[in-house]
């Protein structure tokens, strides 16, 4: 019995050790860019896993470059080195290098060049990280009209903006449209609904969905908060330019 404590605590230690910093990973790629998928504890430990040893590679690799030897490794496992060794060596394991692993691959998804050209040299099909057409539009987040038939018959229309929302996972999958849309006879769009403040729509009643680019007159109109912020930010260059403008008449 006097034993269960101890191997307690070295479990707990080990799990937070090894498990920890993948975790973190996980945990930043989901807040920034990743959508969570519908995994099984187990799976997400695996994943956690698969991150905690990237990153003690990264630790490793680092070592190695900066010349630690055998000795040094040993004497930081046994608890020898002082508190500042195991304070930097949490700081990259638990925060730095999570937060590295997790904004490059951030930049990578996001990169309009590099990763398309590295896809077709590798002939990898940029669909096989994308789960489905919805998060392939959506998450480009362009400005759009939006034309939605439901599965009572209704067609119903919007505009998707900087206010709008598509929601990724799939078992919370729905939209919302800041902009509600008049629709004509044929479907087609007219113009916004007055004193419209949006439409939600969820994907279980969806059946079809397309999107359009707007006309420059149909454009979502810039609202009073951009407006006055425009104005204030036209009032300071021109300000700053006839402060120049006096500095220079002085010195002439």
């Amino acid at each position: 019995m006097g034993q269960a404590a101890p191997a307690t605590g070295t479990a707990l230690l080990l799990l937070v050790v090894f498990v920890l910093p993948g975790f973190v990973t996980l945990v930043l790629r989901e807040t920034t860019y990743v959508v969570r998928e519908a995994t099984t504890p187990f799976e997400r430990l695996l994943l956690s896993l698969s991150y905690s040893v990237r990153i003690y590679g990264l630790l490793v690799i680092a070592a190695f470059i900066g010349g630690a030897r055998a000795k040094d490794v040993s004497e930081l496992y046994n608890g020898k080195r002082d508190l500042g060794t195991y304070i930097v060596v949490g700081a990259l394991a638990l925060v730095v290098l999570p937060l590295v692993i997790s904004e490059v691959g951030r930049w990578w998804r996001r990169s309009a060049r590099l990763r398309p050209a590295a896809l077709r040299a590798l002939r990898i099909s940029k669909a096989h990280g994308t789960p489905s057409g919805w998060e392939h539009f959506f998450g480009s987040n362009t400005a759009a009209l939006v034309r939605i038939t439901l599965d009572d018959g209704r067609v119903v229309g919007g505009y998707f903006g900087e206010e709008s929302l598509a929601a990724f996972p799939r078992k919370t999958q729905n939209l919302f449209l800041e902009e509600r849309w008049e629709l004509d006879g044929d479907g087609w769009f007219l113009r916004p609904a007055p004193s419209s403040l949006g439409l939600w729509l969820s994907h279980e009643h969806v059946i079809s969905l397309e999107v359009y680019e707007p006309s420059p007159d149909q454009a979502r109109p810039v609202s009073r908060v951009e407006r006055i912020s425009g104005l204030a930010l036209a009032a300071v260059v021109i300000v700053h330019r006839l402060r120049g403008q006096r500095r220079s008449a002085r010195q002439l």
